[in-house]
């Protein structure tokens, strides 16, 4: 199979349900979930280097089942905690965007390829909320 490396300008990715609730922002474990799951997408999470948040948007109802997800674990994450990581790390929420979308804009994800760095946009750097 081929990785996908080339992100066009922007795509929207439209997640199942089960997908949405699989993959909250943070794990119970306390792990990235969605940026994990949305990398995996495109290959493997383990090949990437940054992603930059400020590139990434989600519908309002995705922002809202984290919120969810984080009462229902054991302990819950308070929603406090919750909001800091999601305004220092996660995705804005864009009110056009249908139920399920997540708008991704070029430059999202910058890969590691056999010890070098391939970018999918030029310029960049690691300003802002790279992970």
């Amino acid at each position: 199979m081929e990785i996908k490396r080339v992100i066009p300008e922007k795509r929207i990715f439209v997640m199942t349900d089960d997908e949405i609730r699989e993959n909250p922002f943070i794990t119970e474990d306390r792990r990235e979930g969605f940026y994990r799951f949305l990398a995996g997408q495109f290959g493997s999470y383990d090949d990437v280097k940054s992603i930059d948040c400020r590139k990434v948007c989600v519908a309002d109802n995705v922002m809202k089942s984290w919120y969810d997800a984080a009462d229902n674990f054991i302990p819950p994450i308070d929603q406090g905690s919750l909001s800091m990581q999601i305004c220092i790390n996660g995705p804005k929420i864009d009110k056009e965007l249908k139920d399920n979308e997540v708008l991704l804009e070029e430059g999202w994800i910058e890969w590691n390829e056999e010890g070098r760095t391939e970018k999918t946009e030029e310029g960049g750097g690691n300003d802002g909320c790279m992970l």
